[in-house]
């Protein structure tokens, strides 16, 4: 799952709390019981996967991936 919608850029926050909890229903309808993310997110994603795993019964597990800057790592190595 990304942070951006189709025609806005990630910086944009056009991803709302609501929309969120809306697309975790959908996953979780499907029987998917795992969201991906590539990088962090913004405090509204975090709210509303808390708020809908207190409503069901199997929780959505939650893959954090963290981005880094590989220049960064290979300067100091």
């Amino acid at each position: 799952m990304g942070s951006a919608i189709p025609g806005t850029f990630p910086g944009e926050l056009a991803i709302t709390k609501e929309m969120y909890l809306e697309w975790f229903r959908y996953i979780h309808e499907m029987n998917a019981n795992v969201i991906r993310v590539y990088t962090t997110m913004m405090p509204h994603f975090y709210e509303a996967l808390y708020t809908f795993n207190q409503s069901v019964s199997h929780p959505l597990i939650l893959k954090q991936g963290v981005w880094l800057n590989e220049e960064n790592i290979k300067k100091k190595y």
